[in-house]
């Protein structure tokens, strides 16, 4: 990519000034991340009159903090205007300083709980295989904390087994948090960590090689990819590597000193800026009409996002015990609706299974029956990532007493208004 460098400074000048002006905010990731960011929206397919469209990518910042890269490339790329920027984090805007599910239309996910945005982006990687979109892909951004979440292991180990060839993690390797270096909390192999569970593993050593990025990118896969980039957090400024700046504006000080600060000119788009964004713009559309003629039907969420249809009052056999009568009434639904449902290992005794219809499987994606394993967090918010990327509702289930592992995925579902099910029985008695 041509002036990438130059970009990539844009970027990070223009984050720091935003945050700057806010008041508050989280400057770091942004800034660290801002080459992988600028890959990303290079490879990215998206409609940007129809943030709908069902043949888009996804991209989902999972460490939510980082969504100000987001919002800044959207600025450059017209989608957002200055005034609408000058708002990012005041009350009643379209631009928090966290993910908020449609907050701002391309917002897939509501990700300010770390670890949330793998285990949706898994989930909407197995809903676009289901519904047989072969075509969009799912990109998501992390940092170290989503990493050492245990719901992370959960839901990446899960997409190892199925063989989701669809999903990109991009990983910010700035080996920093809030309380200082990881390397105190987190030394933890990438490499052998993720092709233990079937993953693809890369390593980018200069987070700012725009065109490594790109050709890792690009490259085709049969299994899903994980890219560790190396950057600092806030780098470009005087306090690039420093903790501090995970959640605190650099000041002016600071920003003034940045490549490119001009005291006359707040949220400036440079010269090579404004030219790659426009040669960008016009390449979109070209790969929006390539896609929309390449698949003749195309699949809208809100096509799919359809009430569930009662059946005809059945017999009621009082020889089943309630979980039997619950899962006879699920499967007469199950006969005229399309869901998913899916247990964490215990679909024999919580009876939560669609009996005319096998397991999904990296053999066969068309299956509405899904085996979770014994990872409640993670199906849970996998349950809510199927919904996002397909509006195709999911019934998941475990005892009562082990949903204790679910309420934060449960929690952010009820945020944003997902209507996935809950099976939850008590425990039989031995």
């Amino acid at each position: 990519m041509e002036n990438s460098s130059r970009i990539i400074e844009n970027l990070r000048l223009n984050i720091a000034e935003l945050v700057d002006y806010a008041g508050n905010g989280h400057p770091g990731m942004g800034m660290s991340s801002a080459g992988l960011g600028l890959a990303l929206w290079d490879i990215l397919i998206k409609d940007t009159g129809n943030p709908d469209w069902g043949l888009r990518d996804r991209v989902i910042f999972s460490g939510g903090q980082g969504i100000v890269l987001q919002y800044m490339l959207h600025y450059f790329e017209g989608s957002i205007s200055k005034e609408e920027l000058l708002t990012f984090r005041k009350k009643n805007s379209r631009l928090p300083g966290l993910s908020e599910y449609r907050s701002y239309p391309t917002v897939e996910s509501t990700t300010g709980s770390l670890g949330q945005g793998i285990a949706n982006s898994v989930g909407m990687a197995i809903g676009l295989k289901h519904i047989k979109n072969n075509i969009s892909k799912v990109y998501c951004v992390l940092g170290e904390g989503c990493l050492e979440e245990g719901i992370s292991y959960e839901s990446m180990s899960l997409a190892g087994t199925l063989q989701l060839d669809n999903l990109v993690v991009l990983y910010d390797s700035n080996k920093t948090s809030i309380d200082g270096k990881t390397e105190e909390t987190f030394r933890d192999d990438m490499k052998s960590r993720f092709e233990s569970i079937h993953w693809d593993y890369e390593h980018v050593e200069n987070g700012d090689d725009v065109n490594e990025i790109l050709n890792i990118l690009r490259s085709n896969r049969t299994k899903p990819l994980f890219i560790e980039v190396s950057s600092k957090i806030a780098k470009g400024s005087l306090l690039e590597g420093n903790p501090v700046t995970h959640g605190k504006p650099l000041g002016r000080d600071v920003t003034e000193k940045m490549p490119g600060y001009d005291k006359n000119q707040f949220l400036q788009i440079f010269p090579e800026t404004r030219k790659y964004f426009k040669h960008h713009n016009q390449k979109l559309k070209e790969e929006v009409l390539f896609r929309n003629k390449l698949f003749s039907v195309e699949v809208e969420n809100k096509q799919m996002d359809a009430p569930l249809v009662v059946p005809e009052k059945g017999e009621n056999n009082k020889n089943l015990t309630l979980i039997e009568q619950s899962s006879r009434i699920m499967n007469e639904f199950a006969g005229i609706n399309n869901f998913l449902v899916g247990s964490a290992d215990l679909s024999r005794s919580t009876k939560v299974k669609i009996h005319d219809s096998e397991n999904l499987s990296k053999e066969n994606y068309l299956g509405r029956n899904i085996v979770f394993g014994i990872r409640e967090h993670a199906m849970s918010s996998i349950a809510t990532g199927i919904y996002l990327s397909t509006g195709i509702k999911v019934v998941v289930s475990t005892y009562l007493s082990f949903s204790d592992l679910m309420k934060n995925s449960i929690r952010m579902a009820s945020i944003m208004k997902i209507p996935n099910i809950y099976v939850l029985p008590m425990m039989e008695s031995p």
